[in-house]
């Protein structure tokens, strides 16, 4: 199966200035992903789709030695409020008219730095086991979050937001509940085509909750700094990357 992968790192984030090239144990957002998609066994291509310049440069690293694909990616579908789809079709477009056609769509998000070659290879089997059109990787959520513990304030009463406790509070009680961390996106090319990235039947490939630390803020990054000091501290049993 002949599949591209896809790490797409814009220029304008609002809520964390710069985060894509940010660094993070010595090593800028992006480049966590570069190095993890080109960790995986299991692609053919690999693309960085950016607005950014400084993104584009770091891209620009990896060519020559890994073959990394480098494409600027037009201001109209660069927006916060830009759909995903808009940047994955426009990457095969330009495959495409290379003579370059794949099957299988792979993005690597720059915002989870922990995802590993490991865990793309395994979205990657698992969509290619199952036969579904998608496949995503998932986090279990902490019995905190639970949807049964979940409320609503009127006034000051709290009142259930989804579901009734029912008795059921603590975490052997509650069922298991899985949510996309926003690690990796595997999708059949006819789904793109048909302009979606995933539908109903997607099926989810289960990361350590650990790893899946997906940065939108200032909170966001000072965790991924107290994950990744555990982990090269040997608090953490994963490998990562060193610093280079």
């Amino acid at each position: 199966m002949k599949t591209v992968a896809i790490v797409p790192a814009r220029a304008g984030s609002i809520r964390l200035p710069g985060k894509n090239t940010r660094l993070l144990g010595g090593i800028p957002l992006i480049e966590w992903a570069i190095q993890a998609a080109l960790d995986s066994k299991r692609i053919s291509q690999l693309v960085v789709s950016s607005d950014c310049p400084q993104v584009l440069e770091i891209g620009e690293k990896y060519k020559e030695s890994h073959g990394v694909a480098v494409l600027q990616r037009p201001s109209e579908i660069s927006g916060s409020d830009s759909p995903a789809i808009e940047y994955v079709q426009h990457v095969l477009s330009n495959l495409d008219k290379q003579g370059n056609r794949f099957e299988c769509v792979v993005i690597v998000q720059a915002t989870s730095p922990f995802t590993r070659g490991v865990d793309i290879d395994a979205t990657i089997d698992l969509f290619e086991s199952s036969r579904a059109k998608c496949a995503v990787s998932v986090m279990k959520i902490d019995q905190v979050i639970h949807p049964r513990k979940l409320k609503r304030l009127t006034d000051d009463r709290l009142e259930p937001f989804f579901l009734g406790e029912e008795g059921k509070v603590s975490a052997n009680e509650l069922e298991d509940i899985y949510v996309r961390n926003g690690s990796v996106y595997v999708t059949d090319r006819s789904l793109i085509d048909a302009g979606k990235i995933i539908d109903e039947d997607c099926r989810g490939y289960v990361m350590p909750r650990e790893l899946s630390v997906d940065i939108n803020d200032i909170h966001d990054f000072l965790y991924a700094e107290f994950i990744c000091r555990r982990i090269r501290n040997g608090e953490l049993d994963f490998e990562i990357q060193n610093d280079s």
